[in-house]
């Protein structure tokens, strides 16, 4: 069960918690079935995984699909917080979430608590994407906050192909 009065997605800026689904499986008789995840297991891995990459849940969502679902190995496959054109160090640079070199795509992880709605902010954002792009020839895919937590592996399938998919989930 969820911990927030608000239901089984947690507020934007909370971390370390992953939506449950709470469908019951009913096995036919004579069938093993394995327990499912629990969010205490998530939470778990997750706070393993930021305890060494120091990442956010949104980005560790993106991370564990690579990893374990894609099947690509970190610092091989894809640099997790790869600087591009000098990195936080000089002005015009950025640091990208995901480097992904076997799709030859960036992936960055946006909130919309920060990215959205401020005109400002995603201006800087927009002109931050289109000078990778146009320094690599790698499309920059952002996916949202939002997106990860409904359709993560349809949101993560589709920045692997260099598919920009919106904040709202539309194509």
């Amino acid at each position: 069960m969820s911990r927030f009065p608000s239901g089984p997605i947690p507020p934007r800026r909370v971390r370390g918690v992953r939506p449950v689904r709470l469908i019951p499986v009913v096995p036919e008789p004579g069938v093993q079935v394995p327990e499912p995840p629990t969010e205490d297991t998530q939470e778990v891995k997750f706070n393993e995984w930021a305890a060494i990459y120091g990442g956010t849940f949104p980005e560790w969502l993106v991370f564990d699909y690579l990893v374990e679902e894609v099947g690509l190995v970190v610092d091989v496959d894809f640099i997790f917080q790869s600087s591009q054109q000098g990195g936080r160090m000089i002005s015009g640079g950025s640091v990208v979430d995901f480097e992904v070199r076997s799709h030859q795509v960036f992936i960055r992880v946006q909130g919309e608590f920060f990215h959205v709605g401020d005109p400002t902010i995603e201006g800087r954002d927009i002109m931050g994407k289109l000078a990778i792009e146009s320094a690599t020839g790698w499309p920059v895919v952002d996916v949202y906050e939002n997106d990860l937590y409904e359709k993560r592996n349809y949101v993560v399938q589709q920045a692997l192909l260099g598919r920009q998919i919106g904040h709202t989930g539309e194509a």
